[in-house]
């Protein structure tokens, strides 16, 4: 990796994440401000932490001369960045709605699988060249649609369990998979990848020093969850391998999966329910990682082909 892509998809993003946990910090320090401010500035700033690589990416390429150029010029745009915008409308919608009555309001969950079904559509490539791939959209829109659904509410289970010190690591987990399925593809979707965990990292530390609570943090979960998916789905249409969309499943199973283990342990001490959640996603994580390196076989892989 060289200067600049260090300095876009590592160091900015780790800045800029980190100025909008003080900020949420010094928020959380105002009585009845934790979630109805808090919230929604980790959101839109882990949101703004990752966007400023693509911006950077974009402009580097020569792509664009500007950056309202390149907002203007939307056709060209490849269907993985649309992840981008779909992420930030996941921050904003539900970020904005983790407080209160409103958190568990029928119609706020209505509004999340919306959103869901229409980040799983956008996700997926489509045009001319995209044809061939055009018969396994039903399956994986289906599957996105149903990760994304299911890690949001997982993830905000969690969230919600006193689970402040380590809630962080999830998301952190959470975007391994991307990471890995981005790694064997396409190298500019690894860089993505890489300034997803960078933008993760502050709070992860602030967290383990027990500065930004878990009900807090969940704001990065909102987006990072979209833009996981978005980035499994383009590194599976990327690869040429026909690795099977199992695979793929377990990349994003992570927060679902952790919720589901640490039930059972929620009044147990935060030692043991941390070792449960580590050992539950490394698992999850090591299995998508074997398979992702491993030579595919010619069977079909594809869901409902």
């Amino acid at each position: 990796m060289n200067a600049n892509a260090l300095l876009s998809s590592a160091l900015v993003p780790l800045v800029i994440s980190s100025l909008a946990s003080l900020l949420a910090i010094a928020i959380c320090k105002r009585p009845g401000a934790i979630n109805r401010y808090a919230t929604p500035v980790i959101a839109v700033g882990w949101w703004l932490a990752t966007a400023a690589w693509l911006v950077a990416w974009r402009l580097g390429e020569g792509e664009a001369t500007t950056i309202v150029a390149w907002l203007r010029d939307v056709t060209a745009w490849d269907f993985w960045q649309w992840g981008a915008l779909t992420s930030l409308a996941a921050a904003i919608v539900l970020a904005s709605s983790a407080s209160g009555w409103r958190r568990t309001a029928a119609f706020r969950w209505i509004i999340a699988a919306i959103l869901a079904m229409a980040i799983a559509a956008i996700s997926l490539p489509s045009g001319d060249s995209w044809q061939d791939a055009l018969p396994a959209h039903r399956g994986w829109s289906t599957l996105l649609a149903t990760a994304i659904l299911l890690g949001w509410f997982a993830a905000e289970a969690l969230a919600f369990r006193k689970t402040d010190r380590w809630f962080p690591l999830v998301i952190l987990a959470a975007l391994a998979g991307p990471l890995i399925a981005t790694a064997t593809t396409y190298a500019t979707l690894a860089q993505y990848a890489v300034a997803a965990t960078f933008a993760t990292l502050p709070l992860v530390a602030f967290a383990a020093f027990g500065k930004l609570p878990a009900p807090v943090a969940i704001g990065a979960a909102y987006p990072a969850i979209a833009l996981a998916a978005s980035l499994v789905a383009a590194g599976k249409f990327y690869s040429y391998e026909g690795h099977p969309w199992w695979s793929y499943a377990l990349m994003m199973a992570i927060p679902p999966a952790v919720a589901a283990a640490d039930w059972p342990l929620r009044n147990r001490t935060p030692w043991v329910r941390f070792i449960a959640a580590a050992v539950v996603a490394t698992a999850l994580v090591a299995g998508a990682g074997a398979i992702q390196f491993l030579p595919s076989s010619n069977a079909s892989t594809e869901l409902w082909e």
